[in-house]
């Protein structure tokens, strides 16, 4: 399994970050919509903070699991990432062997790659973010290129940060799913 070392930031002008990357010489790798659908059985993978999701992006489809190392500064976790040939295939699959669909979100994704790190500049639902996956300190100095501050680092999921929009906002959890007008 690989380590998936990760921070987000919330941003209020996906603009201003998309024209520093470019002002640095990124490189943008794709961009596109992404569903996700997270799937658990009777809830362990919740319960241990771990994660199976079937992705949909670009015309591809791929299973994701996540296992959970650590959260403090930096969200710090193990990860494995199966291709798969179709979304529909990898959810029949899931669902035979036993997993149940719990929770659908929805990004709108840059990717983006400077200087050995990945940059995501993601709309979802609750707002708009900027991800930076790489090595701890890779973190602390692209963020400070992209003019953000590593105090103001999210070491959170988005299923985290919905919990939490959910429960400021003082309403149901539900899936974090773009009106159809948005897609």
């Amino acid at each position: 399994m690989a380590l998936e070392i990760e921070v987000k930031f919330r941003i209020e002008d996906s603009a201003k970050i998309v024209e520093k990357l470019k002002e640095l010489g990124a490189e943008r790798v794709n961009s596109g919509f992404e569903s996700n659908i997270s799937f658990d059985k009777n809830g362990e993978l919740k319960r241990a903070g771990n994660l199976v999701r079937l992705r949909s992006y670009d015309g591809h489809a791929d299973i994701t699991y996540k296992k959970h190392v650590s959260s403090d500064k930096f969200s710090i976790r193990e990860e494995t990432i199966v291709k798969i040939d179709s979304f529909e295939n990898g959810k029949r699959l899931l669902e035979a062997l036993g997993f149940k669909p719990i929770w659908i979100y929805e990004k709108k994704r840059q990717t983006w790659e400077f200087d050995g790190v990945g940059i995501l500049v993601d709309a979802v639902p609750i707002g708009n973010f900027v991800e930076i996956e790489g090595p701890e300190e890779k973190i602390a100095e692209t963020a400070e290129k992209l003019g953000l501050d590593m105090r103001d680092a999210l070491p959170l999921s988005y299923g985290e940060l919905f919990m939490e929009h959910c429960k400021e906002k003082g309403i149901p959890l539900h899936d974090m799913v773009f009106k159809e007008e948005e897609k």
